[in-house]
Formats: C-alpha cells, sequence, structure tokens
C-alpha cells in the first residue's frame, strides 16, 4: 500500500507544480508589464523593479498554489482513470478511498503550510512591497502620477486629462490649492504643461491657462486670473512618507488583526461603524489555504469522472472552479459589507460549498 501512495504523490506532483508555474505566470504578467514600464517609462532602477516583484510574490502564491494543487489534481486523476489504472486496482480490490488518502494528506500538509505562510511572510512581503512602492514614489515622484486620476499631493489636488508617453509634457490640467483651516484657496486650470522632477519636489511649468481664487476674508469676492505661463511646486517629502507608516489590513497578521479588532472596538461601535472589513482579511488568512482540502475534495472524483488525462481538459475544469470559487468569495465579501452577512460564513461559505459537492461527487464515483 506505501507503494500505491508514493505512486500517487509522485503523479500529483508534476501536475501541480505545473499549474503553480501556469497560473503564478498569469498573475504575474500584469505586475511583470506595469514594472517594466517604471523601469523603462519613469526611470526606476532595475534592482527596485526586481525587488518589488520579488515582494509581489508571495501574494501571488497564497493564491496560486490552491489553483495549482486543483489543476494537478484534476490532470493526475484523470490520467489514471483515462488508462484504466483506476479499474486495474479496483479489480485488485483496494478501495478509492486508499488512493484519495494520499491526496488529501498532501492538500492538509499544503494548507498548514499556507496558513504558516499567510500570517508570516505574507504580511511582510505586503507591507515591504508597499513601502519600497512609496520610497520610489518619493525619489522619483513621476511614478505616482498617471492620467485620469485625483492625485492628492502635500495641500494640493491634481489631476491630468492627458500624459505624454515619455511623462514630460501634459495637457488638460485641474489642480485644487487647500488650507486646512480655510478651505480652498485657489483653483487652476491650464491647457497644457511641462513636468520637472526633482529629490522631494516636483515643478509645473504652465501653459495657456487661468487662477480662481477667493479672499477668505471676502468669499463674495470672486477673482480671475489670464496666464500665458506659470509656474507652481509640490514638496512631496512628508506627504508621501507618512504613508508608510500605519500597516494596513493586509499587512498585518492574524494576531495582529485581532488586536486592531480590540483596539477600535469601543470606539467603532460608539459610531455604529461595522469591524466587518477586519473580520473579512482574518478569516481570510484561514479560508484561502483551507481552499486546498474543499479543492481536492471535487477535484478528485471529478478527475475521475472526467477519464482523461489531458492537461487542457484539466486546465480547463480547474478554471471553471477556480472562477466559481473565487465568485463566491468576492460576493460574500460584498454581501458582508452591505447586507451584514456573517464574516465567518462570507469567507467560509465557498469551501464548505465544494466541499458538499465534492461529497457527493465522491458517493457516486465510489458506488460504481
Amino acid at each position: 500500500m506505501k507503494i500505491l501512495y508514493i505512486y500517487c504523490i509522485n503523479e500529483l506532483l508534476k501536475p501541480l507544480l505545473l499549474g503553480i508555474l501556469i497560473f503564478s505566470f498569469l498573475f504575474l504578467s500584469g505586475q511583470i508589464g506595469e514594472i517594466v514600464e517604471l523601469i523603462v517609462q519613469k526611470g526606476v532602477p532595475v534592482k527596485y523593479g526586481i525587488m518589488l516583484l520579488v515582494y509581489y510574490m508571495p501574494a501571488t502564491f497564497a493564491i496560486t498554489i490552491p489553483m495549482g494543487l486543483l489543476m494537478g489534481i484534476l490532470i493526475s486523476f484523470g490520467r489514471l482513470s483515462g488508462d484504466n489504472e483506476i479499474n486495474a486496482i479496483k479489480a485488485s480490490g483496494i478501495n478509492l478511498l486508499k488512493i484519495m488518502m494520499p491526496v488529501f494528506a498532501v492538500a492538509m500538509l499544503i494548507t498548514f503550510l499556507l496558513i504558516m505562510f499567510n500570517n508570516t511572510l505574507l504580511p511582510s512581503a505586503n507591507n515591504k512591497f508597499r513601502n519600497l512602492y512609496f520610497s520610489i514614489g518619493q525619489k522619483k515622484p513621476i511614478v505616482k502620477i498617471d492620467q485620469n486620476i485625483f492625485l492628492e499631493i502635500d495641500d494640493k489636488t491634481l489631476f491630468i486629462e492627458r500624459i505624454s508617453k515619455d511623462k514630460k509634457f501634459m495637457e488638460n490640467i485641474y489642480i485644487k490649492e487647500t488650507d486646512k483651516d480655510k478651505g480652498t484657496r485657489q483653483v487652476i486650470f491650464a491647457k497644457q504643461a511641462e513636468w520637472f522632477s526633482y529629490s522631494s519636489m516636483i515643478k509645473l511649468d504652465l501653459r495657456d491657462g487661468t487662477i480662481h481664487y477667493t479672499d477668505p476674508e471676502k468669499p463674495e469676492k470672486y477673482n480671475i486670473i489670464n496666464f500665458s505661463t506659470h509656474t507652481i511646486s509640490f514638496s512631496l517629502g512628508d506627504s508621501l512618507s507618512m504613508q508608510t507608516l500605519e500597516k494596513g489590513l493586509r499587512e498585518m497578521t492574524a494576531g495582529e488583526i485581532l488586536a486592531k479588532i480590540k483596539e477600535k472596538a469601543g470606539a467603532f461601535k460608539k459610531h455604529d461603524i461595522s469591524l466587518n472589513e477586519f473580520y473579512i482579511e482574518y478569516y481570510k488568512k484561514f479560508s484561502i489555504p483551507f481552499a486546498c482540502l474543499a479543492f481536492a475534495a471535487i477535484g478528485i472524483p471529478l478527475g475521475l469522472i472526467t477519464r482523461r488525462g489531458d492537461k487542457s481538459i484539466g486546465f480547463g475544469l480547474s478554471l471553471l472552479l477556480i472562477f466559481l470559487y473565487y465568485i463566491l468569495l468576492i460576493a460574500g465579501e460584498t454581501m458582508s459589507g452591505k447586507s451584514g452577512l456573517s464574516p465567518f460564513l462570507a469567507m467560509w461559505l465557498p469551501n464548505f460549498i465544494l466541499l458538499a459537492v465534492g461529497a457527493l461527487l465522491a458517493f457516486f464515483v465510489l458506488r460504481k
């Protein structure tokens, strides 16, 4: 029996690793494109681009490892069934549950390792990614600029409709300057601008525009100044560095999230603010790794039913199941925020559904 267990595990490992590589490549391709853009178009040093990619990888693996396991199970059991090895095993008097056991053991091991991974390496990598990104943004402010987004810099709000490929020239610029105590000081509209970047400051040479402002002492007076050229500077040192001080929820361990919940519970309850966002991130750290067991429960009988070891079949089925799983996960998260669905149920329901469907399929397969 030991030989059979080792054989089943060996059959699983190769397509499992292949699945992880395929899904990781698909997930990382978009991020690689963004990093290449940072290096080529925005002048970020190559070493920082590589570091960003390395820090982003753990977040990718946290998702693609369960995906790869599902694909590996579908392919390996499809091949065993398609080559009539399952029939040979059954003919020798061995119950199919026996060959399912080593796969569930692998799934349990991966689940345990992913839970540890989600509470150690992943939060640290997420935090390092964000800090490095903002550090790059501080040294090269152009990294933070993009068209058709509102960007808060210091006491100003910047909006740019179009930016040239080299990020030097801009069209249709809107800038609002605000005083914390007195509100909006002035609003600037310009048709064109040229960008200059320094260590902790950026400068815009604006052309062909207007400045709209009011006197706080006489708010009824509204002034408009037309200009052919006008220069405005943005100080970035404090405004960007401050954003790296406090961890986001995805940069915390489960223990840190629980501590944050305890810290904010009183104030949130007093102001009738939901803590669901915190609980969602807490339960995710366990429910997504547990998807390995749920995928194993539904993947084994599905692999036996398909009776084919074709990788395209396994890949297609895994994509379908993964799509359904994450649709349920996103729907649960949305419902938890809007309709008050329990965060625990929102994050664990997809696993329960897959386990239930897997149990029914296994019952059907084992009866044959």
